[in-house]
């Protein structure tokens, strides 16, 4: 080993290289350009240099030198081109490496700057001035790579852990969901929910209100992803029965509010602000078991698609504006006589509007076909049915909405 510093120079202005390198004369001639550097006397820098000849004795320096750069021959005893890095960055790559090449060897020069290292110097070519510069670059570019490595770190712990809320919050979302398992005496109940994202702005949900009354609704909240769904969490939680006057759907004295009143009071809850750019459309229904009728209110949503039990296929399209807007609408509320094996289909415009690769929307007429096909099968099946045709129908297309869709058969 041999050290040379020039005295001249301040030592805190000092940067100390490691030179690898076998050839006693290459060695030599860059000792004499760090002596002889009028150059590096004139930008106050000086080099203090520590030589070895190979990569094996190179991690002993490397401990015991703290270098700041290493100059790396490429033609080593035990090693030569790219390989020479490539062991070195396996010994290191806290250090920034400046590599140096032959005269003909700069096309491996430049491979080797694209494999890791900061620049490489021509022996032939080389002066007080190439070197300098080489090495100032090379250390502020290293240190400008460790800061963005250093950063991408970060963000990838920031995004796990955004990655890991998201899918939390999408379990807390789909807690709110009715049980797959959910039975109800005359009435058989089928569901189905698919964000485009962790989390969505849909929501659905079906619940006794009493032991002859059944509620149910469906909502779709403007927009995608995490605002979308607090809207929705908020509202499901509004929608839940609960002990009197702890929710919109049993007035103070216990009585069941009908649908246009609870999207009154809806209404007036969620006005659009400029602070609160956001509005929904949902459907909200309730179904008297004992006389066999249904009463609903539709703000903006879908129609419904509703099969009467001799197979015909009926559109209940009639419906107000969506909820939220702020401008004192009155919703109006629907009634339909309904006979044993009549099935309503309710569902989320992501359902018809997903497109194939032709950009054609599924379509309502698509979706009534399918499940005019499906008659005779139990709407879990046809639900089945209908996804699976909707999944041929997209195929390799991004998922653009969230798609929600529900059955309800009186028996």
């Amino acid at each position: 080993m041999e050290k040379l510093r020039g005295n001249l120079f301040p030592k805190e202005n000092c940067k100390k290289l490691l030179l690898i390198e076998d050839n006693p004369w290459d060695a030599d001639f860059l000792k004499e350009i760090i002596e002889d550097s009028d150059y590096l006397k004139k930008i106050a820098l000086s080099f203090e240099l520590v030589h070895c000849l190979n990569l094996s004795t190179s991690r002993g320096m490397i401990d015991k030198n703290m270098p700041d750069v290493i100059l790396l021959d490429l033609g080593l005893p035990e090693s030569f081109g790219l390989d020479t890095l490539r062991k070195m960055r396996l010994i290191t790559t806290d250090i920034p490496i400046i590599v140096l090449t032959g005269l003909d060897d700069e096309i491996v020069g430049i491979r080797a700057v694209h494999e890791g290292a900061q620049d490489y110097l021509v022996k032939g070519q080389l002066n007080s001035i190439i070197l300098a510069r080489s090495i100032i670059h090379g250390i502020e570019r290293h240190r400008l790579l460790s800061q963005i490595s250093e950063s991408n770190k970060k963000m990838t712990a920031v995004l796990k852990n955004i990655q890991e809320d998201l899918e939390a919050a999408g379990e807390i979302q789909r807690s709110l969901l009715p049980s797959t398992a959910l039975i109800f005496k005359e009435l058989k109940v089928a569901w189905r929910f698919q964000p485009c994202g962790k989390v969505g702005g849909d929501l659905l949900n079906i619940f006794k209100l009493d032991d002859s009354h059944i509620g149910f609704y469906i909502l779709d909240v403007a927009g995608h992803g995490v605002k979308a769904a607090l809207l929705s969490v908020t509202l499901s939680q509004m929608l839940t029965k609960g002990g009197y006057g702890d929710n919109l759907l049993i007035d103070h004295s216990g009585a069941i509010r009908a649908p246009s009143e609870v999207f009154y009071l809806l209404d007036n809850r969620f006005n659009l602000t400029y602070e609160r750019l956001q509005y929904f459309t949902i459907t909200y229904g309730i179904i008297d078991l004992l006389s066999k009728k249904i009463r609903y209110s539709k703000g903006g949503h879908t129609p419904l698609i509703v099969q009467t039990p001799d197979s015909k296929i009926q559109i209940w399209e009639e419906g107000d504006i969506p909820l939220g807007l702020g401008v004192g609408y009155k919703f109006r509320e629907f009634e339909k006589d309904l006979q044993p094996g009549t099935r309503i289909f309710l569902f989320s415009d992501g359902l018809i509007e997903a497109r194939n690769l032709a950009r054609e929307f599924f379509s309502i007429e698509n979706l009534t076909k399918e499940i005019s096909d499906s008659y005779g099968l139990e709407i879990s099946q046809c639900l089945d049915k209908v996804m699976g045709k909707l999944d041929s129908w997209v195929k390799d297309c991004e998922i653009t909405d969230d798609m929600t869709f529900m059955a309800l058969e009186l028996e």
